[in-house]
């Protein structure tokens, strides 16, 4: 017997197109007036860094931020509610800022 097993890739990731249900989720459940997914899909597509941050197969958080010549602004962090308050903003800030500042 043979038996497929899926790969979890815990960790952060860049964000991908087939993301975006997941992210679409955890955006409309945090925010009252929330990025749409088509804000989300041309961020990917003019190459902002865009990365989620993946646990047990899903989704807990994902960052978008714009780069320029010496400079970075993040456009949006969010951590899905049930996730919040353990450290994976700040863990994902972190990432972000490492990014940034190569």
């Amino acid at each position: 017997m043979s038996a497929v097993i899926e790969p979890q890739h815990d960790g952060l990731l860049p964000m991908r197109m087939d993301d975006l249900d997941e992210v679409m989720a955890i955006e409309t459940a945090v925010y009252p007036f929330s990025w749409t997914e088509g804000i989300f899909a041309d961020c990917i597509k003019v190459g902002y860094s865009c990365w989620v941050y993946r646990e047990q197969g899903e989704i807990r958080g994902y960052c978008v931020m714009a780069l320029g010549p010496g400079e970075a602004h993040i456009l949006t962090l969010c951590v899905h509610p049930a996730f919040q308050r353990r450290g994976l903003a700040r863990m994902i800030m972190n990432f972000m800022l490492k990014l940034a500042r190569k």
